[in-house]
C-alpha cells in the first residue's frame, strides 16, 4: 500500500498540474505532461498553507482543498481535452519517459515493497523535524502561541516548532504537503514520509525530462529522465530524506522550462495566463525550497546576457517573469519577508567554512568530489584503492568535458546548460572559500541539469557514426556505474549494516511495534506522565509525536529545549513577531520561563577534589510522584549500546515500561565535556558517543565510537552498583593505537576496571555508588585520551585536500555495551569454562576479559575470567607464536597466573605452544592471566605488535604428560603431550621442545638423536644445548653421527625440555627442510653414569 500511495499522489499531482498548465495556454505535449506533477503539488500546497496562515489546520482543509482542486482540474482537462488521435500521439511520445519513471521508482524506492510504511530509510534528524512540524500543521496549524506549561511540560512537542514557524519562518512547503498526505492516507506523518518523497522524486525525474524535452527534444527528454532515474547523488538525497530539496529541484526544473519557453508569438492575454502558471511555480519555489532561487535568477541573467550579446533579447520574457513575480507576491505576501530572512540564514550556513563544518563535509573539497557528483563512488563504504583512483581520474576528465559542452550549450541558449554553468561558477566560489557543506548541497542541486546536458550531447548530431556510438557507450557506462552506487545507497537505507541513524528500525517495524505497545498501555489508564529517554535524537523526536497529549519530559538529552533556546535570542525582531504584536507577551513569558530554568544547574564533580567534571546540559524533568504511573520510553539495545544485559540487541527497538519496573537503567546525557554527537557537533573534541554502526567482528551486532567520556543518568539505581563495560580498540585506524581503553567509572568515588593488553575488553567495575546531582543519579565512564583516525587515501585522492581528515571522529575505540548491574546480578555470573572459538565465544553474556582481539590475537598481556568446573583442574593455554620474517631468533617468556598466583613460566619461540598451570583448590570463576615478555610486528598491511595467537584458553582435567617420546609419529599424538619443533618423522628444527613427566624423582632428562652426514660436509659441527623449564642444564659439541645428552631431571613433575642447535642442515631435494637432527628419544630415564 505504501507504493500505491506514492503513485496515487504522483497521479493526483499530475492531474492538478496539467490543468494549471492548460489554463496557462500550454499545449498538450510530452514536455507539459512531464512538468505537470511538480506544478500540481505546488498548486495543492499553496492554498492549504494560506489557510494555515489564517488559522485553519491542515486536518480541516486537506480534503476540501484536494477535492476542489481535483474536481476543478478534471473539469479543465475535460474541457480542453485533445482529439483522440492527438491524445494517442502524446501517450506514445510519453512512453519512454514513463518507463524511466517506473525504473526510478523501482531502483530508488524498492524497500517500500519490503517494509511498507515502516521504511524510515537513513533516519535523518531533519526527517524527524519535518514530521514534527508537519504534525503540528496538520493538528493545530500553530494558530496560537504555546502555553508555557505545554512547552516546559512537554505535553505537545510539536509546539517547540512554533518558533520555527513564527520566528525563523522555516520554509513550510514540504511539511504542509506531508500533512496533506497524512490526512488523505489516514496514517501518521512518519509513515507517509517515504512514500511522499518517493513521489516527489518521480516528479523531479519527470520535470527534468520535461525541461530537456522543451529545450532539446523528446529523445533528450527521455534520456534525461532515464539518467536521472539512476543518478546516485539524487538517490542519496531521497534515502537521506531531503524532502524539501527533492520538491525544490523539481520546481526549479519547471521554472527554468517555463521561463525559457518561446513567447514571441503569444498575445498579451496568453502571456498573462502563462505568467499566472509561472507565478504558481515561483510561489511553490518560495514555500518549498527558496535556496535554489539564486540558481534560477543566475540562469535568467546568463541567458539574458547571451540574448543581449546576440541581439535576440525579447522583452516578453521579462514581462512574463515580472507578471509571475507579481502573482507570487499576491499569493504569498506575508511570507516574502520571512522567506528572505530564512534564505539569508541558509545561505550563510552553506557558505560557512568553519573548521567543524569542514570536518563534517570534507569530501567535496578533495579529488573525490567530482566522482561523487558523477555518482562513480559512494560517500562512504569500502572501495578498492585502484577503483577509487580510476573513478576520480574519470570524473575529472568528465567534468572538464561537460564544462566545455555546457559553455557551448549556454551560447546556443540550451537552458539546462545555463543552469549548469551558473552552478559551476558558484561551485568554484564555494571551493575557494572552503565551504564543503555548500558543495555537498550543490552536487545534488546540479544533477537534473548535469544529466540534461549529457543527454543533449548524446542525442546531438555527431560528425561520424563512431562518435555517436561512443556517446551512447559513454552513457551506458555512466548508467552502470551509477546503478552500482545507487543500489548501495538504497540497500544501506534498510538499516542492516549500520550506516544509518536508526539501525534495524525498518527491518523490525520498530515504530509500529512501539505505537501498538504505547496505545495498549495508554488505554489501560495507567499512564500520567511519559519520560522520553532515547539517546538517538531522531528516535526521540519520532517517539515524541506518538506520546503527545500526556505530561512528560526528556531525560538525558533535551532535544526540544535545545531547539527552543536557539530560537529565543533576537526573537522579538523576527518579521512575523513585529507584525503580530499579540505574540509578544506569550513569547516573553516563554523566554522568562527558560531563563528561570537555566538557573537550575547541576554538576558531576570529582569525588577526590570536588572540581566540576561534567555539567548536564538538559533540563531535568520532574519524574513524577508515582513511578508506576510514569512511563519511560527509551532506546532498546537494538539502537543504543546501553543496558544490553537486560535489553539485548534482539529485543524491542523501543523500551516502553513504567519507571517502577526499570532499575539501574542507564540513559545517555548530553553534558559539557561529554556531548551528544548531534547536539555537540560543533565540539568534536568533547563528543561522548558517535552514531551506532555495524560491529566489524560480530554479524548482526552494533557498536558506537567512543570519545573521552560518557555521562550516564541512572534511573532507579541501587545504593551501590557495578558497571559492565564492553569496549574494543581492535578497529582503530592506527595499528599502534589499539591498546585497551583504561576505563574508569566516576560516581561517589573513582574506580578502575583493570584493563590490560590490546584489542577488546569486557570488564565489570568494583562497586560504586551513582553520584547525586539535582534529581539525577550519575555515573561517568572515562575512556582515556581519544585519537584522530588516520586517513588511508588512494593515490588520486592525494592530488589536493590531503590535509583534510576524512573521519572527523576522535576515538578511544567502540562501545558495545555499558550496563549497570546490582551486586546480586554480578554474583550470579557463570562464565564459560573455556574459549576456543574466536570471536563467537567472546559473546558469552557472563564473560569478562581484557587484551583479546576478536580473532584471538593477544599482545604482551591478556586476562580472562572463566569457570573452573572441578577442583584440581589445570588452566590451559594453547596458541601460536608467529614466525615473522626477519625475526628468526625471536624468543619470549610466557607467565601464566591463576587468580594472580604465578603458575608456570615457559620460554617460547615461533611455533605452536601449550601452557599448563595448576588451577585453584575448588571450583568457580577464576582469572587466568598470561604475560609475554616480547612481541612482534605483524607483516603489512596488518602492522599490529602482538605476541601470540590463541587457539584455546580454559580449564581442563589434569593430564600427566608422557615420560618420553621415542616413537614417531605415534608418540606425538599421546594425550597431555605438548611438543613444538618436531616433525612427524622425527626430524627436528633448530629448536624443539616437549613437555614430559618423570616417573620418579631423580630420573635424568635425556635427548638422543643423530646428526645427518651429507657428502661434502664431513667437518660439520653444531652445539647442542638442553634446557629444562628454560634453564640450560647440558651442552656439548657434536658432529655427524649419534649423540646423547643427559642432565639431572629434578622432582617428579611435568617439565618442559627444550633442545637448541646452533647450526642446521638442509635435507636433500625434494625435501628441503632445514633440520638440526633426527631425534630418537627425548624424555626421562632412570639415572645412569654418562659414558
Amino acid at each position: 500500500m505504501a507504493a500505491v500511495l506514492s503513485w496515487a499522489l504522483f497521479g493526483s499531482w499530475g492531474i492538478i498540474g496539467l490543468a494549471v498548465l492548460r489554463l496557462g495556454r500550454f499545449r498538450w505535449g510530452p514536455a507539459v505532461v512531464l512538468l505537470a506533477p511538480a506544478v500540481g503539488f505546488a498548486t495543492l500546497t499553496i492554498p492549504t498553507y494560506v489557510l494555515v496562515r489564517w488559522g485553519v489546520p491542515v486536518r480541516h482543509s486537506a480534503v476540501p482543498v484536494g477535492a476542489c482542486l481535483l474536481a476543478g482540474a478534471s473539469a479543465v482537462l475535460w474541457l480542453t481535452r485533445p482529439r483522440a488521435a492527438a491524445a494517442r500521439l502524446v501517450a506514445r511520445r510519453c512512453a519512454l519517459p514513463a518507463t524511466a519513471l517506473v525504473a526510478a521508482f523501482g531502483l530508488t524506492a524498492w524497500p517500500l515493497f519490503e517494509y511498507g510504511f515502516d521504511w524510515v530509510a537513513n533516519g535523518n534528524d531533519d526527517m524527524a523535524n519535518y514530521c514534527l512540524m508537519a504534525t503540528g500543521y496538520r493538528d493545530h496549524g500553530y494558530a496560537h502561541a504555546p502555553e508555557v506549561s505545554d512547552v516546559l511540560g512537554c505535553v505537545d512537542q510539536t509546539q517547540a516548532f512554533w518558533f520555527s514557524y513564527i520566528i525563523q519562518e522555516t520554509r513550510p512547503g514540504s511539511e504542509v504537503l506531508l500533512a496533506i498526505s497524512s490526512v488523505w492516507a489516514g496514517r501518521p506523518v512518519v509513515e507517509v514520509f517515504m512514500p511522499v518523497i518517493a513521489a516527489l522524486n518521480l516528479a523531479l525525474v519527470a520535470a527534468a525530462g520535461g525541461l530537456a524535452t522543451a529545450s532539446a527534444g523528446r529523445r533528450a527528454g527521455a534520456l534525461t529522465a532515464g539518467l536521472l532515474a539512476v543518478s546516485a547523488a539524487t538517490t542519496y538525497g531521497v534515502v537521506q530524506q531531503l524532502i524539501a530539496q527533492a520538491a525544490g529541484l523539481g520546481l526549479l526544473c519547471v521554472a527554468v522550462a517555463l521561463v525559457t519557453v518561446r513567447v514571441r508569438r503569444l498575445s498579451a492575454g496568453a502571456l498573462a495566463r502563462r505568467a499566472g502558471a509561472l507565478g504558481v511555480v515561483f510561489t511553490g519555489l518560495l514555500v518549498f525550497y527558496p535556496e535554489v532561487i539564486p540558481l534560477l535568477v543566475g540562469t535568467c541573467v546568463a541567458l539574458g546576457l547571451r540574448d543581449l550579446v546576440r541581439r535576440r533579447l525579447d522583452g516578453r520574457h521579462l514581462a512574463q517573469v515580472t507578471g509571475a513575480v507579481v502573482i507570487m507576491t499576491a499569493l504569498m505576501p506575508a511570507y516574502l519577508v520571512g522567506c528572505v530572512s530564512f534564505m539569508m540564514i541558509q545561505t550563510g550556513a552553506a557558505a560557512r567554512s568553519a573548521d567543524w563544518l569542514k570536518e563534517m563535509f570534507p569530501l567535496y573539497l578533495t579529488p573525490r568530489g567530482p566522482a561523487l557528483v558523477w555518482g562513480l563512488l559512494p560517500l562512504a563504504g569500502p572501495e578498492p584503492e585502484g577503483a577509487q583512483s580510476a573513478a576520480i581520474l574519470l570524473a575529472l576528465a568528465l567534468s572538464a568535458a561537460v564544462v566545455t559542452v555546457a559553455a557551448r550549450g549556454l551560447w546556443r541558449g540550451f537552458a539546462p546548460a545555463a543552469v549548469l554553468a551558473v552552478s559551476a561558477a558558484l561551485g568554484a566560489v564555494l571551493f575557494v572559500r572552503g565551504s564543503g557543506f555548500g558543495l555537498f548541497k550543490l552536487a545534488m542541486f546540479v544533477q537534473p541539469f548535469l544529466w540534461s546536458v549529457v543527454a543533449g550531447w548524446v542525442v546531438a548530431r555527431h560528425r561520424t557514426r563512431w562518435a555517436a556510438r561512443a556517446a551512447v557507450a559513454a552513457a551506458v557506462a555512466l548508467v552502470g556505474l551509477n546503478v552500482r552506487v545507487q543500489f548501495w545507497y538504497v540497500d544501506q537505507s534498510r538499516g542492516l549494516e549500520g550506516r544509518v541513524e536508526l539501525l534495524t528500525v525498518s527491518e523490525r517495524h520498530g515504530l509500529s511495534e512501539f505505537r501498538a505497545e504505547y496505545a495498549r498501555r495508554l488505554s489501560s489508564g495507567g499512564v500520567d506522565r511519559v519520560l522520553i529517554a532515547c539517546d538517538n535524537t531522531t528516535l526521540r523526536k519520532l517517539v515524541a509525536i506518538e506520546v503527545r497529549g500526556t505530561l512528560g519530559g526528556e531525560v538525558g538529552v533535551s532535544t526540544f529545549d535545545e531547539h527552543v533556546r536557539n530560537a529565543l535570542p533576537g526573537g522579538e525582531r523576527a518579521p512575523l513577531m513585529r507584525a503580530r504584536r499579540d505574540l509578544l507577551e506569550p513569547f516573553r513569558a516563554l523566554r522568562a520561563a527558560y531563563a528561570a530554568e537555566a538557573a537550575n544547574v547541576y554538576a558531576v564533580r570529582d569525588p577526590d577534589t570536588g572540581a566540576v567534571l561534567y555539567t548536564p546540559l538538559g533540563r531535568p524533568p520532574h519524574r513524577g510522584n508515582e513511578p508506576e504511573r510514569t512511563l519511560v520510553v527509551a532506546s532498546g539495545g537494538a539502537v543504543a549500546p546501553l543496558n544490553r544485559v537486560r535489553h539485548p540487541e534482539g529485543g524491542p527497538v523501543v523500551v516502553c515500561a513504567p519507571l517502577s519496573e526499570l532499575h539501574n537503567f542507564a540513559v545517555l546525557c548530553d553534558a559539557s565535556g561529554a556531548r551528544h554527537h548531534f547536539l555537540g557537533m560543533t565540539e568534536p573534541d568533547a563528543i561522548a558517543l558517535y552514531q551506532l554502526q555495524a560491529d566489524p567482528a560480530f554479524a548482526g551486532r552494533s557498536a558506537a565510537g567512543t570519545g573521552r567520556a560518557v555521562l550516564l543518568d541512572v534511573l532507579n539505581p541501587s545504593p551501590e552498583v557495578r558497571v559492565l563495560v564492553s569496549h574494543t580498540a581492535s578497529f582503530q585506524a592506527d595499528p599502534q593505537a589499539r591498546g585497551t581503553a583504561p576505563v574508569r567509572v566516576v560516581g561517589d568515588r573513582r574506580v578502575t576496571l583493570g584493563a590490560v593488553g590490546c584489542g577488546a575488553s569486557r570488564l565489570v567495575s568494583p562497586p560504586v555508588a551513582p553520584q547525586p546531582a539535582g534529581p539525577g543519579r550519575y555515573l561517568a565512564l572515562e575512556f582515556g585520551q581519544p585519537l584522530r583516525s588516520r586517513d588511508q587515501l588512494a593515490a588520486a585522492e592525494r592530488l589536493w585536500g590531503a590535509e583534510l581528515s576524512r573521519d572527523r571522529r576522535r576515538l578511544t575505540g567502540y562501545l558495545r555495551d555499558a550496563s549497570v548491574l546490582t551486586e546480586a546480578e554480578y554474583a550470579a555470573f557463570a562464565p564459560p569454562p573455556a574459549l576456543h572459538r574466536f570471536p563467537e565465544d567472546l559473546t558469552h553474556p557472563h564473560l569478562e576479559f581484557s587484551g583479546l582481539s576478536e580473532e584471538g590475537w593477544v599482545g604482551r598481556e591478556f586476562k580472562v575470567r572463566l569457570t573452573q568446573p572441578e577442583r584440581g583442574q589445570e588452566a590451559v593455554v594453547r596458541g601460536l607464536v608467529p614466525g615473522v620474517p626477519g625475526a628468526d631468533g625471536f624468543r619470549t617468556t610466557a607467565v601464566v597466573l591463576v587468580d594472580g598466583r604465578p603458575g608456570v613460566t615457559v620460554d617460547l619461540g615461533p611455533g605452536e605452544f601449550e601452557l599448563r598451570a595448576p588451577g585453584g583448590d575448588g571450583s568457580g570463576p577464576r582469572w587466568i592471566t598470561v604475560r609475554f615478555s616480547g612481541d612482534q610486528t605483524l607483516p603489512a598491511p596488518d602492522g599490529r605488535r602482538l605476541s601470540a595467537h590463541l587457539r584455546y584458553v580454559g580449564f581442563e582435567p589434569q593430564c600427566r604428560p608422557p615420560e618420553a617420546v621415542g616413537t614417531f609419529p605415534g608418540d606425538l599424538a599421546r594425550a597431555g603431550l605438548a611438543a613444538t619443533g618436531l616433525y612427524s618423522d622425527g626430524w627436528c628444527a633448530a629448536t624443539f621442545a616437549v613437555t614430559c613427566h618423570p616417573a620418579a624423582a631423580g630420573h635424568q632428562a635425556v635427548v638422543r638423536g643423530e646428526i645427518p652426514a651429507f657428502a661434502g660436509r664431513s667437518g660439520y659441527r653444531t652445539e647442542v644445548a638442553l634446557l629444562a623449564d628454560g634453564v640450560e642444564v647440558a651442552r656439548r659439541s657434536v658432529g655427524p653421527g649419534a649423540f646423547e645428552l643427559r642432565a639431572p631431571g629434578g622432582p617428579a613433575q611435568g617439565r618442559r625440555l627444550e633442545c637448541r642447535f646452533t647450526n642446521t642442515q638442509v635435507l636433500p631435494p625434494p625435501d628441503g627442510r632445514a633440520v638440526g637432527a633426527l631425534v630418537r628419544f627425548v624424555g626421562f630415564e632412570p639415572a645412569r653414569q654418562t659414558p
